[in-house]
């Protein structure tokens, strides 16, 4: 129980890093998605909303690294892993956001495989004992960390192509080329639909 504590508050500050940095980067999007937002409403400056999300990134490497029997392998592995690719989703150069298959990528990998796996693998080390666990380790030895793998998998690709439907007019805009923008939206929300009752049907 102790382990799953500690992990929840790590992984909650880089939940607000990740979400707080596409904030920062999306301003002028947002203020046409999705006005209400509290940097596109005009309730949070931008400059506390940057030092928000560096506290929270430096809170959440440092408080997934210090710990003698909880910070494990697997929980920094997941950290770190979306520290980087959050930021590789919204910064420039890459802002991976703006290609559709790398920006699902991105979501694929973190909420899919990262988070099924690195957490699989804290729990073991920090709960059962077993200190070599890895998210690879976990991924290729334990059945059940690969079924619920693949079942989220599954279902980060129908976020990574679902979550630009309502964003479609901001996204137009920016030139951000999307699913949406580029196949239309009642396509891709057809397409969602039909993988999600398939997810449904074969587990």
């Amino acid at each position: 129980v102790y382990s799953i504590l500690y992990a929840m508050f790590p992984a909650l500050l880089m939940n607000i890093f990740i979400t707080g940095l596409n904030q920062i980067t999306d301003v002028e999007i947002d203020k046409i998605n999705k006005p209400d937002l509290p940097i596109a409403a005009g309730d949070l400056k931008l400059s506390d909303a940057k030092l928000i999300v560096a506290v929270c990134l430096a809170g959440s490497l440092l408080f997934g690294a210090f710990h003698p029997v909880f910070s494990t392998v697997g929980l920094n592995t997941v950290l770190w892993g979306s520290a980087l690719l959050g930021a590789a989703y919204s910064l420039p150069p890459f802002r991976l956001k703006r290609f559709p298959f790398l920006a699902a990528f991105a979501i694929v990998a973190i909420r899919g495989t990262l988070i099924n796996t690195a957490f699989y693998a804290h729990a073991s080390a920090a709960a059962f004992g077993n200190v070599a666990a890895t998210p690879l380790s976990v991924l290729t030895g334990e059945v059940r960390c690969a079924l619920s793998t693949l079942f989220f998998g599954v279902f980060s690709v129908i976020i990574a192509i679902m979550k630009d439907v309502p964003d479609f007019f901001g996204d137009k805009i920016s030139n951000i080329r999307t699913f949406s923008v580029r196949l239309g939206r009642k396509a891709v929300f057809k397409m969602g639909v039909r993988i999600t009752a398939g997810v449904f049907f074969f587990f």
